[in-house]
């Protein structure tokens, strides 16, 4: 019998995390939301499952299978008087609920999201990022978004947040709050979204919103595990990542964020970064 041929080069290792080349990228079909992948997590037979929906057809990835929280229902609500610890917020809230890897979120009243603070109560300069000393996961239309009472958003503007701290937690808080986004808003709104807060070449960044507004929108879980590779006054390059799957791996993106006109953007040059697999969470933090 003849031998099998290879089907392409090795993936390249990075310490403990392995990035496929381009080619398997393309043939996988994973990424994130902005880089042409929707990533759902939705209960099917009671087990939760990862799908990735491609924007504009391509090669269809097989889904990922992740374990549900033990003992949790997807959409679990817990008793009314088990409310935030984050200040006083009693009423802003409905019910409480997981994703497909177990991360608590609140449910807002306000559909667009409940901001936390009204101001920013750290000013450190841009650093390793630490959990901020409070932050809280909402489920925002289809986003699990994390807010912080410190280091923003402190406002909304047309259903999408703003007002993030000038330091290396606000360029995290930030980063996931711009990456999920576009899971939740059309036309204007997305249109709003990517002339305030998405930095790409013109004829780029045109093609990417028209490439998100025709995609359907889906589930995402939370990106709670977080690092930073590298953040000064100006500039940040963060990871983010969701996980576990039933594999023991967590996909993963890196963000290039940017310090202008008093907030943080999403700088992307040559596209929405891929999505890459990382099989030793060693080093990142958990936020949720």
């Amino acid at each position: 019998m003849a031998k099998k041929k290879s089907s392409g080069a090795a993936p390249e290792r990075f310490g403990d995390t392995i990035r496929s080349t381009d080619k398997e990228r393309t043939g996988r079909g994973i990424s994130f939301i902005l880089s042409a992948i929707f990533i759902a997590a939705i209960l099917v037979a009671g087990s939760a499952i990862l799908v990735f929906s491609k924007i504009g057809g391509g090669d269809d990835a097989g889904p990922l299978v992740a374990p549900a929280p033990s003992g949790q229902q997807h959409t679990q609500v817990q008793p009314a008087d088990e409310r935030p610890t984050c200040g006083d917020h009693r009423n802003a809230f409905s019910n409480i609920v997981f994703d497909a890897f177990g991360t608590r979120a609140q449910v807002p009243v306000n559909a667009a999201g409940q901001l936390l603070a009204k101001e920013h109560t750290t000013s450190k300069p841009a650093s390793a990022a630490s959990v901020p000393a409070c932050v809280m996961w909402e489920k925002v239309g289809v986003a699990y978004l994390p807010y912080s009472t410190t280091d923003g958003p402190t406002e909304i503007i047309d259903g999408r947040a703003a007002g993030f701290a000038h330091t290396s937690q606000g360029a995290v808080l930030a980063g996931i709050h711009i990456l999920w986004a576009a899971t939740n808003l059309r036309d204007a709104q997305l249109a709003g979204l990517f002339s305030a807060q998405i930095d790409a070449p013109a004829a780029d960044k045109a093609q990417l919103q028209r490439d998100v507004q025709d995609a359907a929108r889906v589930e995402v879980a939370a990106s709670s595990w977080v690092r930073v590779a590298d953040a000064d006054d100006s500039a940040a390059r963060i990871s983010v990542a969701m996980g576990p799957t039933a594999e023991g791996k967590y996909l993963a993106s890196d963000l290039d964020m940017i310090w202008r006109g008093g907030d943080w953007v999403l700088s992307v040059p040559r596209g929405f970064p891929p999505s890459y697999d990382v099989v030793d969470i060693s080093g990142w933090e958990n936020w949720a």
